[in-house]
């Protein structure tokens, strides 16, 4: 996925959260989540076109138990990443830097395992 494509993306499910916030606004309600699935869907998608595999972790937490699933070998998280995507909804992050931390994920991910430990 270019950059170029990635940033169409990444403004559409920004809309889709401005317009969820706007619903939740207007009936004084967190709960309604009527286009999370969607924003869900376009986030899936782009973590899919850059190769982050799929979240594992509660598969292995059923198996191996709390907190030994998270340190079996095939354990993934996507965690860190979808964080990032709640950091630029949030205005914390600007949508370069959430760009740039997609496109290096394995990076991001190294280092973020070796501050966890």
């Amino acid at each position: 996925m270019n950059t170029i494509t990635m940033s169409v993306l990444i403004d559409v499910m920004c809309t889709l959260t401005k317009k969820q916030e706007t619903i939740q606004q207007v009936f004084r309600s967190e709960s309604i989540s009527y286009l999370d699935p969607e924003i869900q869907l376009l986030e899936d998608l782009i973590l899919r076109e850059l190769g982050v595999p799929e979240d594992n972790s509660i598969e292995l937490l059923e198996k191996y138990g709390d907190p030994e699933g998270y340190y079996q070998e095939e354990a993934f998280c996507r965690d860190y990443i979808t964080d990032w995507f709640f950091e630029f909804y949030r205005g914390n992050i600007t949508k370069e830097k959430l760009i740039f931390n997609l496109l290096n994920w394995k990076v991001q991910g190294e280092f973020s395992d070796r501050e966890n430990t």
